[in-house]
């Protein structure tokens, strides 16, 4: 099968990227690169994999639409996962170019996935649902973003699901609540696993936006590729497929269970003012992507933990050594 990624080197799209290839699959990624982030492991990936193949920077910019027009039109893929996005914290320095540049991105990707009859699968975020107002969210909870990128994010949804209603677009949604892993960017927003590792494995004193008793319902990588894979194999049409644990924990309970799998026995934290535009609550409901994909987390919250720590591990003595 043949399958564009966009957002292809970002912290969830490589994991997809990779996976996809080992699957057997022709996959071409796209990716601005707005987010700085190493891609030696791209260009050595498309060495190594006749499969592979990337256009990165200004050519893989997705809200170019007439960059998006010429690999759907001589690529052909069979499948589109959208993961193209402008990211959060961007949207509290530059709220209107952000709204728009992440419109402009997901009508581009709808655009051509309607008109050559794409199968897509479009990412989504668990921020378009702000703070929860039921203690288990829905894929029907109500949508109340509470950033400009969120506010983005729900429009695209909507975007997705009219041109689905209207002139029959092949198109799933999946909203992945916080998901973490090796390789995730400790600078964008939703990082809270990685700077608290970084931060410890450098003997320094974590940080905590807020008290600390905001919920996140957190996932592991590889588990968010598994469903988003499914979803594009079983999805049905215009549905929108919640990714979660259904387990809720706290930012004060994830640095205590890091410190935990680190071995340290007490760990001070430094509580800092908290962030505008956060949310205080999050735990999903996963039970619809259970009964029609067939999907569950694998990984425990403990086993997660111990491979992304040991992998900021082997990334700081590497470039250490450098």
């Amino acid at each position: 099968m043949k399958i564009l990624i966009t957002g292809a080197t970002g912290f969830i799209g490589s994991h997809l990227f990779r996976t996809l290839v080992r699957m057997g699959h022709e996959c071409i990624g796209m990716d601005n690169q707005f987010i700085e982030t190493d891609v030696e492991w791209a260009y050595k990936f498309a060495e190594e994999n006749k499969n592979a193949q990337f256009f990165l920077g200004d050519e893989g910019d997705c809200s170019n639409g007439w960059n998006v027009f010429k690999i759907c039109k001589n690529f052909s893929p069979d499948v589109i996962f959208n993961l193209a996005v402008m990211c959060l914290p961007h949207s509290l320095i530059e709220p209107i170019e952000n709204y728009s540049k992440n419109i402009e991105i997901t009508t581009n990707i709808v655009q051509e996935a309607t008109k050559r009859n794409i199968r897509l699968v479009h990412f989504s975020s668990s921020e378009v649902y702000g703070s929860a107002e039921e203690e288990i969210m829905s894929e029907d909870h109500q949508l109340r973003p509470s950033t400009p990128y969120a506010a983005a994010k729900a429009a695209c949804d909507h975007l997705v699901q009219s041109m689905v209603n209207t002139f029959e677009l092949d198109a799933v949604i999946v909203r992945p609540f916080n998901t973490y892993g090796p390789g995730q960017n400790e600078n964008t927003y939703a990082a809270v696993i990685p700077k608290m590792i970084k931060t410890m494995l450098n003997g320094e004193t974590p940080q905590i936006t807020g008290d600390g008793t905001q919920t996140r319902d957190f996932n592991y990588v590889t588990d968010v590729v598994d469903a988003a894979i499914l979803a594009g194999e079983r999805g049905k049409l215009g549905e929108v497929y919640n990714i979660c644990s259904g387990k809720e924990t706290s930012i004060n309970d994830i640095v205590g269970t890091i410190a935990s799998v680190m071995g340290l026995d007490e760990i001070e934290v430094n509580y800092i003012d908290k962030r505008p535009g956060d949310v205080m609550r999050h735990r999903g409901d996963g039970s619809k992507a259970a009964v029609e994909l067939g999907w569950k987390p694998r990984t425990s919250m403990e086993d997660g933990l111990k491979e992304t720590i040991e992998w900021y591990k082997r990334s700081i003595k590497t470039k250490g050594n450098k």
